[in-house]
């Protein structure tokens, strides 16, 4: 009786006298809380990072998917027709000096060709660009020849690929 008197008094003792501690050292159920409370702060920070790794991702997909296909503009630049027309839609509206309407895309194509046979690329650059909805537009500087021509593009997404639908090339010196 004694003893249990003593562990009885040395319990409370221990329990009066750790203040940063309120539950006693000697109870099992102290060591798994803690073990508990670690998980549940290292399950807090994993989902903090989950998070912010999920912004940062989604954040990128949406600046990614305004941009103008470089492909265009490296077609352009060397003056590609082939590659330039992988990017037309069915039907292409087409405005350029001397010749304009609506031609499909084998078309557009030979009119390209023809545009570019005539009018070769001696410099190129996008010189702004940007977005609505699904569509993107950008605005080129050509060089040709002493000529200075202005492209226009308007592009459309439909699902994974990029379409142009309209381009407009027009003479920039008169």
């Amino acid at each position: 009786m004694q003893q249990f008197c003593k562990q009885n008094v040395i319990f409370r003792h221990e329990r009066t006298q750790n203040f940063n501690n309120p539950t006693p050292k000697t109870r099992p159920a102290n060591a798994i809380g803690h073990g508990f409370l670690l998980k549940m702060k290292e399950m807090n920070l994993l989902k903090h990072i989950i998070i912010a790794l999920l912004m940062t991702v989604s954040s990128l997909a949406v600046a990614q998917r305004g941009k103008f296909p470089d492909a265009v503009t490296n077609a352009t630049r060397n003056a590609d027709s082939r590659t330039l027309s992988q990017y037309f839609n069915d039907k292409v509206e087409l405005v350029l000096p001397g010749n304009s309407g609506v031609f499909s895309k084998s078309q557009a194509e030979q009119i390209i060709k023809n545009f570019f046979a005539s009018s070769p690329c001696d410099e190129f650059s996008i010189i702004h660009q940007g977005e609505r909805d699904n569509s993107s537009f950008a605005i080129g500087k050509y060089k040709t020849r002493g000529k200075n021509l202005r492209f226009y593009f308007l592009v459309k997404e439909g699902g994974s690929s990029v379409t142009i639908h309209q381009l407009r090339i027009e003479n920039q010196d008169e």
